[in-house]
């Protein structure tokens, strides 16, 4: 994993989400792409975002290795940071730390914002990076 900070990048466009959490992440990597450009290769229209799918072809495409897997949700601790999660059936956040009592997100439209652990575990699904 990186040691350099994760930059939060918010979201300019209702549905876009899944392309600012990429950029979150590739950015912490090293890889310089920006929301416009992920909006080239992911377009999204007012009701509908990309896919978890699409997230992790393009990020493919930027020279990052993906997994989108399920989890244990009493061990968040176990995920691979940072990472991209999906909650409920629309919303996409990014995992920047977690520690015994809390974690650390970044939400492409708040910015980063703590939460509780129990709040974690209604997240159903990880796309891990590495």
């Amino acid at each position: 994993m990186s040691s350099a900070k994760t930059k939060v990048i918010l979201q300019s466009e209702n549905a876009e989400c899944g392309n600012a959490c990429l950029a979150m992440i590739a950015n912490k990597y090293g890889i310089d792409v920006s929301l416009p450009q992920l909006r080239k290769l992911n377009p999204t229209s007012i009701d509908a975002g990309v896919s978890i799918r699409q997230i992790s072809e393009t990020a493919q495409m930027l020279g990052l290795d993906t997994s989108a897997v399920k989890y244990d949700t009493n061990q968040p601790e176990e995920l691979d940071l940072p990472c991209i999660l999906h909650w409920g059936a629309t919303i996409l956040l990014c995992l920047i730390r977690c520690q015994k009592t809390k974690l650390q997100y970044s939400t492409p439209d708040l910015e980063n914002a703590p939460t509780l652990v129990t709040n974690f575990r209604r997240w159903q699904q990880a796309l891990r990076w590495s």
